[in-house]
């Protein structure tokens, strides 16, 4: 018993270091989905035509001028603004190039303020023209900012702009299965030094923390909390302890476990770091019901009755070879029970095997019991090979997971309908003492993996043409330019444009112009085959990669070429145009940069040429 109950204190902090891990993992999991959304938000709503074109004079105007932009901005943008704050969007902040504040959405009236000595992450994309991600203070609100830089036409910069997510986001998806308790609170002294005077009421002191802050909007959601009682009274506790307080003031990463009407509970400090000064501002404070004995509290009984038998049968032992078989069995029957009550599919794993599973697993497979997986019971034969997701090698998937990055951790089930399904993994042992038996979680992400692939998918289609967009192309062809020289493949450039397109314009208006391009557009994607990537690069121009050679390619230019002047004479909708084109083999080029300027010179050496014809 003595030994058991040193052990059950032993694991439960490694489960619970284990746990805290993994809790930090699920914050960074969050932080990238939300930067996907507002890279979504940036590509499609904020870096377009009608937004530059109003804020690109913005830092050369006069104070009324920039009262008159700031309007027009202002107007535009405001009902989408509210939109996005439905999906966790806090605040969308423009700025000048010398970091002067110009439109909060999120608070109209407060502007002209210089943010150089206070918002770090602005002055970091003023200095380097790149966007950049992170927490960071604010002079109204805190949250995790992801920071674009704008240019205009030119390619000349003209200013920032800010899409942050806020805490309670953060909170609300925590907490949203109400196993976790999650605040974020901020040292006074950070807060009072930064924050608008007129803007404190948006903090109140924290209860249990005399030196901390906790944002208004955090503190009254805390009343949704399904252990607020718990919670209160094991603050309280802990805000008295000295030792505990001591690690606070020093800014240590800790949990604490606590025992309260029976129940294990644990609250976890996280110092909280802006992430561009690197400096420690405060605290995420993560508490919970403990886990720990839905996984091992049975572990540890039968264990303690087979010590009693074992002390009662010593003699029978040597004569029952075959008992370690038995007690497996009994433990896994006594596992079942524990499993079934989890939502997520859950394995046991004995050196390598799959022991035992909750009905969730057998449900995923149509089987009634594991044995009817035959060869897929060791563990590394188990999961999908897909080079995207993590496939394990050997048969020990916890000491593998941890050398693998965090956004990796995730693998491929087809279930019996031949369904694909994408899932979290995580594994700890059961034993601290042996590697050779460990639990698996798998959490499904289907869907949030798909919404998240529509937001990304979406970032990178022209809105036009619904062809790719320049984003896309600059990401794969780099891809596409080493597995070309990986493997000694062809791989060429072909970029083209409309013949006076301004005339086009000009003489027939935009919208007509417009209609050209994807008109053009369409006829092209029709003529091509579907694994060419084709994109608009800019304006009228456009490019095409294709893996056939250079003399294929070529053909394929004269054939687009007279297809476009042809069709174009047919098509009463539209006026008649050409295209002039430049071809490359990019097997003749170190770097897909290169090849990119050799063909552009080529386009233009087919428009000084007399147009409507191809170069290479």
């Amino acid at each position: 018993m003595i030994i058991n109950l040193t052990q059950i204190y032993n694991n439960m902090n490694e489960y619970e270091e284990n746990n805290l891990a993994r809790k930090q993992t699920e914050l960074k999991i969050i932080t990238n989905d939300m930067n996907k959304i507002s890279d979504s938000i940036f590509e499609n709503i904020i870096n377009t035509k009608d937004v530059i074109k109003i804020f690109q004079k913005a830092h050369t105007a006069t104070d009324l001028e920039k009262q008159i932009i700031r309007n027009d901005l202002y107007n535009l943008l405001k009902y989408k603004y509210e939109t996005f704050t439905k999906f966790g969007i806090q605040q969308l902040h423009f700025h000048l190039p010398n970091n002067d504040s110009f439109l909060r959405f999120h608070k109209p009236s407060k502007y002209g303020d210089n943010l150089t000595s206070t918002r770090e992450s602005v002055k970091y994309v003023s200095t380097y023209e790149k966007p950049t991600v992170g927490f960071e203070e604010g002079k109204i609100f805190n949250g995790y900012r992801f920071v674009y830089p704008l240019f205009d036409e030119n390619k000349e910069y003209i200013g920032s702009v800010e899409i942050s997510s806020s805490l309670l986001t953060f909170k609300k998806i925590i907490e949203e299965h109400k196993h976790s308790h999650i605040d974020y609170i901020l040292r006074k002294d950070v807060v009072e030094k930064k924050v608008f005077k007129d803007q404190l009421k948006n903090y109140a002191n924290y209860p249990y923390l005399k030196n901390f802050l906790i944002q208004t909007t955090l503190r009254d959601y805390n009343q949704k909390d399904l252990h607020l009682k718990e919670r209160n009274e094991i603050l309280n506790e802990l805000s008295k302890d000295d030792n505990l307080i001591k690690k606070i003031d020093n800014f240590e990463e800790f949990f604490d476990i606590k025992i309260h009407n029976f129940k294990v509970y644990t609250t976890s400090f996280i110092p909280l770091v802006n992430d561009f000064t690197s400096q420690k501002v405060g605290y995420i404070v993560i508490f919970a019901q403990s886990e720990y004995f839905k996984y091992s509290l049975n572990s540890y009984i039968i264990t303690l009755l087979i010590i009693l038998l074992l002390s009662i049968m010593v003699g029978y032992i040597f004569y029952k070879k075959d008992l370690d078989k038995e007690l497996i069995l009994k433990k896994s029957i006594e596992y079942k029970a524990i499993l079934d009550l989890y939502e997520n599919i859950v394995l046991i794993v004995d050196s390598e095997i799959i022991v035992n599973s909750n009905n969730k697993f057998l449900n995923f497979f149509n089987i009634n019991n594991i044995n009817q997986l035959g060869e897929k019971l060791k563990i590394k034969n188990f999961f999908s090979k897909n080079d995207e997701f993590f496939s394990p090698k050997s048969g020990n998937i916890v000491e593998e997971l941890k050398s693998i990055d965090i956004s990796k951790r995730e693998v491929n089930l087809v279930d019996s309908k031949g369904n694909s399904k994408i899932f979290s993994i995580y594994a700890h042992y059961i034993d601290s003492q042996t590697q050779n038996s460990y639990i698996i979680e798998l959490i499904d992400i289907t869907e949030h993996k798909k919404e998240t692939n529509k937001l990304q998918e979406k970032a990178y289609l022209d809105k036009l043409t619904g062809i790719y967009n320049r984003h896309y192309f600059e990401s794969t062809i780099e891809t596409n330019f080493n597995h070309m020289k990986k493997i000694g493949s062809n791989l060429s450039l072909i970029m083209f444009d409309i013949d006076h397109f301004k005339l086009v314009n000009d003489q027939f208006g935009h919208n007509i112009g417009d209609d050209s391009l994807v008109f053009l557009s369409n006829l092209f994607k029709n003529n091509i085959r579907e694994k060419d990537i084709f994109c608009r690069w800019g304006g009228e121009e456009f490019m095409i990669l294709t893996t056939n050679t250079l003399e294929e390619s070529v053909k394929m230019a004269e054939n687009l070429r007279k297809a476009i002047d042809n069709e174009t004479k047919r098509n009463e909708k539209i006026p008649h145009f050409s295209c002039s084109f430049g071809v490359v083999s990019l097997t003749d080029f170190n770097t897909p940069k290169e090849g990119i300027e050799k063909v552009d010179k080529l386009l233009y050496k087919s428009k000084e040429n007399g147009r409507n014809m191809v170069s290479y």
